[in-house]
This record gives structure tokens, C-alpha cells and sequence, in this order.
């Protein structure tokens, strides 16, 4: 005890061995509807602002000991699981840096299978440790990622967790962003039981109009039988080295807004058997135009935040709905999910209710694009974000970045995560919010020629009251691909209100809204907007008398339940557009 007392008060590099053993992507597994043994629920936390769990080994300490020690978990605060720890107490609002998670649970491990932790998100950094051992480390706030601990398990267990949040240049998303630095096991966490050999993954996707691709990916070289009584589907594939896929012919109904159905697939392997709804459609473009199984779509669109000013990123099945039917009461057909990847039900909810999504990573603003660390963290992030969510009819668009500047780095890094994505799904768009020369007023950014979709950032009206500016920046953009206004909008308080349009008041924002509006539909070759953003949230950096840390831009407040007046310009708008069959 005594030498690794002494060791840890000098070793700088104490974090080195911890982060040489990653959790990534390829362990991930598709839990479907298996069951599994929650835990979530009631859980214990401490600050650890010097790092010492990892730097003395404290997950190494069993009782009794002779010497004394600085940590017995006995004693922290009680919090329940998921939650962000900045809502838990004043004290820990700001707090950024390493808090110790623990619970223990019981488990009676069954002779030929194989036990899996999941967790669905800790933000930002996580290492775990089970009965004293280490598991390894994941990297990413909002993707899921799962391990095995099958060697490890005991009848009674200790789970420990050591959650960092800190804000680091190399990280995705990096230090500086504009939204707010939650930290903790803000999603949930559970355990799982599978057979010595199991189904891991599938995609199920159409090919074309009258062809079915199933792919399966399994722990080993089995068969695997592939049903869909629905679409009369009886298959078995044959899984070589772990993979196997089959093209069958499609004679059903493709999922649509208007029409969202799903069917229901069920595979099987051994023991293995899992289940999933899936909705079947095609995504494409035709040069300006994007086509949703074969007809013409407008994207009437609005960005959103996972933010809530008593949950932070915590959200729970009726805040998801709660969202999306504000999004079709607004009038919209599609969401963009800002500025990192929600909560996997919301995916699902949009395939039950018929909405399509735009996701991304957080790959914002300024990244340390040069370093190789940083993009491995971002091609993980990706991979994960695509493998949970590829079987979702509604999303149909990756994106791999937002308003990032145009350095050589940038764009190789940029262009690796758009062919990574293709790579993984060439079945859905690849996009970006994309750069603008100021200085020509026109969109022009190298990585137009990865992308199926273009998108734009643009605040004229705000930022920028020069309407001139708007109207030459769209007329110098013409692209022979479709391009998506994918922010636009002005801020206001709620409840603020001016005759003369003072900023910040609820007649300024939806003025600005009205010209936007005007102008932007004018444009033939643009296939979508998205007003930024639904609500009022979080942000550090936004300081003003009517901001106080909250960036304002929200149609609804931060509470939501006080609609601004742009929310009915918004509103009124799309529904003139679906008028218009758009």
C-alpha cells in the first residue's frame, strides 16, 4: 500500500496505461429488445478533482486494510442514475473535471454465457473498473458503448467509474463550444447475458425499390435465420468470420412521412434471438433535388438541443415526444439533432411518428484536426452513432461537421469521416454545415465534393444587418447539389416585447424571421431549412441582460411553454409550404 501510496504523488503520466486500453466501437452491441438487468437507479457519487482514484489506484482497495486510506466508498452522496450532476446541486453546476461513480449489484452468472455492461452515455470520459479490475476507457459523451466483464463477475459486485468532463483542445467536442459542459452517466447503463455465441449487429436496408439487403454481423462463423412474417421473409445466412448478408426481393410498403410503417424482423442464431421494428425506405439526390422514395422532398426543418434547465441532458421517453409533437405542431417534417447524438429513442419515436433527422457529431468549430488522436476519437464517435442508429428509417442524413475553418487538416480529417460514413452506410446522405467566403459572399468550401447535401449557416438580419449580403450569397451559391439553410434565425427573450424591434425583443426575431422566409424561398436550388432552434438553451458564452447563459434563439423558452412570436411566423410559413405540397 505504501508503494503505491508514494508512486502516484509523482507520476505525471499517470493517465497513459488507463487510455492505451479503448473501448470502441467494434465491442459495441445491438442490444435490440433482449432483456437485460438494469442498472440504473440508486447509485453513489464523490468529486475526485485531482484524479486520485487513478493516480493511487483506489479501485484496487479491499478492506481490511492496516494503513489508513482517502477513500473507503462509504459515505458519498446518493444520486440516481442517469442524471447530469450540475442539476444535482448548486455546488456542482459549474464543476468540471473527474467524479467517482459507484453501485453494487448482484448477479448469478449462468455457465455458457457471456456478460456485457452497456451504457447508453457518460459525458465526456469514462473508466471503469469491476470488482478491482480495469475495464478500459471510452472517449465520447453521446454514444453508447458496451464491454464485456464476463472473467470478472461476481455473485456480489462493485462497479466504479471515474467520469471526467474537463473541456481539452484535442477532444471532440473540443474546449470551446456554445452550449453547456454537462458531465456524469446521464444515459442508461445495464447488463446483459449472452449465449457463448451471439448475434452483435444487423442492418437492414433497401437496396432499391424492389430489393431487401439484410446484413448480420455475429461473435463467430454461425448461420443466422432472418424472419419477417409481414413481408413473408424466411431466409438463413451464413455468417463467415462473423458476417453474412443477403439481397432479397422487397414487395412491401416503404416507410413514408405520411405512412410510417415498420416491420417486424426477428433473427435468430443458437440460443440468440433478437427483435426489431424497421422501416424500409430510399434517400437520394437527383442534382438539386432530394428524393424520398422517389418523390421530391422540402425539408421544413428546426434544430434542436438535448437541454433542459432541470435535467441538463437527461431525457426520458415523454420529454422525447414532447419535442417531436412540437416539431410537427410547428409544422416541421424533419429535425436536426445539434450539434452531437441524442438519445437513441428519439430515433425511434421519430420512425413511429413520421419524421425524418438530420445527426451529427461534434465535430464543431475549431478541432486539433492535425492530431491523429483526435480524429480516431471522431471516427469512433462516428462508427458508434451510425451502428446504433443505421436501422432507423427516420434518419437519413450523417453529418460530419459544423462551421469548421478551412485549414488543409481540417479537410482531411473532414473527408476521412465523410468516407467513413459511406462506407458504413451507403444507404443514407452524407452532409455538413459547410463554409462561406465572406469575402466573395458565396458557399465554397473543399468538402462540398464528399458531401450529398450542402449545408448553410447563415444569420443576416442578427449578426449581420446588411440584407444585401443575403440576397448575393444566394445568388452566387447556385450548386448542382441540394443545399439545406441549415441555421438561421435572430434571438429574443421571452416575453420581451418592443414596437420598434429593440434586440432581443420577441417583434425583432420574428422580423427577422419574415425577411429570412421571403427571401429564402425564393431560391430554386435550396431543399430545406432549419430555424434555429426550437428551444431556448444552456450556453456559457452568452452573457448578456437577456441572455444570462442561455443562448435565446429558441422558439419556445427554455421551459418550454411560452411560444415566441416567431414561432408563429415559423409556423405559418411551413404550413404555406405544405399548401404547396412541399
Amino acid at each position: 500500500m505504501e508503494t503505491i501510496y508514494l508512486d502516484h504523488l509523482h507520476n505525471q503520466a499517470y493517465l497513459k496505461p488507463y487510455q492505451q486500453k479503448r473501448i470502441t466501437s467494434e465491442t459495441l452491441i445491438d442490444l435490440g429488445n433482449r432483456e437485460a438487468l438494469s442498472l440504473d437507479g440508486a447509485w453513489q457519487l464523490c468529486p475526485d478533482q485531482y484524479d486520485t482514484c487513478l493516480r493511487a489506484r483506489w479501485f484496487a482497495y479491499k478492506p481490511p486494510v492496516a494503513s489508513p486510506q482517502d477513500c473507503d466508498f462509504e459515505g458519498w452522496q446518493e444520486t440516481t442514475v442517469p442524471s447530469c450532476w450540475n442539476t444535482l446541486t448548486p455546488k456542482w453546476e459549474f464543476y468540471e473535471g473527474s467524479m467517482l461513480y459507484q453501485r453494487r449489484f448482484a448477479c448469478t452468472k449462468e455457465a455458457q454465457k457471456r456478460y456485457w455492461l452497456c451504457f447508453e452515455g457518460v459525458a465526456n470520459r469514462a473508466y471503469l473498473f469491476l470488482n478491482g479490475h480495469y475495464l478500459g476507457f471510452h472517449e465520447g459523451s453521446s454514444t453508447p458503448f458496451s464491454v464485456e466483464v464476463t472473467d470478472f463477475l461476481e455473485p456480489a459486485n462493485h462497479l466504479l467509474l471515474s467520469v471526467n468532463n474537463s473541456r481539452l483542445a484535442t477532444s471532440v467536442p473540443s474546449d470551446n463550444t456554445d452550449w453547456f459542459n454537462y458531465g456524469g452517466i446521464y444515459r442508461e447503463v445495464s447488463l446483459v447475458a449472452l449465449p457463448a455465441v451471439f448475434i452483435k449487429r444487423w442492418f437492414v436496408h433497401l437496396a432499391d425499390e424492389q430489393a431487401l439487403s439484410v446484413e448480420v454481423e455475429c461473435s463467430s462463423s454461425v448461420s443466422v435465420q432472418v424472419s419477417c412474417p409481414e413481408l413473408g421473409l424466411e431466409e438463413t445466412l451464413r455468417c463467415e468470420e462473423g458476417k453474412g448478408s443477403l439481397l432479397v426481393p422487397f414487395k412491401g410498403t416503404a416507410w413514408s412521412l405520411e405512412d410510417p410503417v415498420r416491420y417486424h424482423f426477428v433473427f435468430t442464431s443458437g440460443e440468440d434471438r433478437v427483435e426489431d421494428l424497421i422501416g424500409l425506405r430510399l434517400i437520394k439526390t437527383e442534382t438539386t433535388a432530394m428524393l424520398l422514395n422517389g418523390k421530391e422532398v422540402f425539408l421544413r426543418g428546426v434544430c434542436l438541443h438535448e437541454d433542459h434547465p432541470d435535467f441538463g441532458r437527461f431525457v426520458n421517453e415523454n420529454l422525447l415526444r414532447r419535442s417531436l409533437e412540437e416539431a410537427k405542431s410547428l409544422g416541421c417534417n424533419c429535425i436536426r439533432l445539434s450539434h452531437y447524438p441524442h438519445h437513441r429513442l428519439m430515433a425511434k419515436l421519430a420512425d413511429e411518428l413520421g419524421l425524418l433527422l438530420w445527426e451529427e457529431i461534434a465535430v464543431y468549430w475549431g478541432l486539433a484536426f492535425a492530431e491523429q488522436q483526435t480524429l480516431e476519437s471522431a471516427q469512433n464517435q462516428l462508427s458508434e452513432l451510425i451502428v446504433r442508429d443505421r436501422n432507423r428509417s427516420s434518419v437519413i442524413i450523417w453529418s460530419v461537421g459544423n462551421e469548421n475553418p478551412d485549414t488543409d487538416e481540417r479537410l482531411s480529417f473532414m473527408s476521412a469521416l465523410a468516407d467513413q460514413a459511406r462506407a458504413l452506410d451507403a444507404s443514407r446522405l452524407i452532409g455538413a454545415a459547410c463554409l462561406v467566403n465572406e469575402a466573395k459572399l458565396c458557399i465554397e468550401d473543399r468538402l462540398e465534393e464528399k458531401l450529398d447535401v450542402i449545408g448553410l449557416n447563415e444569420y443576416y438580419g442578427w449578426y449581420d444587418g446588411d440584407w444585401t449580403k443575403l440576397e448575393t450569397l444566394l445568388a452566387n451559391s447556385v450548386k448542382e447539389k441540394p443545399v439545406l439553410v441549415t441555421e438561421f434565425g435572430a434571438g429574443a427573450k421571452s416575453g420581451f416585447h418592443d414596437a420598434k424591434e429593440a434586440l432581443f425583443s420577441e417583434e425583432k426575431q420574428a422580423s427577422v424571421y419574415q425577411r429570412q422566409f421571403a427571401r429564402i424561398l425564393r431560391t430554386g436550388y435550396i431543399q430545406g431549412t432549419f430555424a434555429w432552434i426550437l428551444y431556448d438553451f444552456r450556453s456559457p458564452r452568452r452573457m448578456n441582460r437577456y441572455q444570462m447563459g442561455y443562448n435565446r434563439k429558441g422558439l419556445l423558452d427554455e421551459r418550454r411553454r411560452h411560444r415566441k412570436l416567431a414561432y408563429l411566423v415559423v409556423q405559418q410559413q411551413y404550413e404555406n409550404l405544405k399548401d404547396l405540397g412541399r
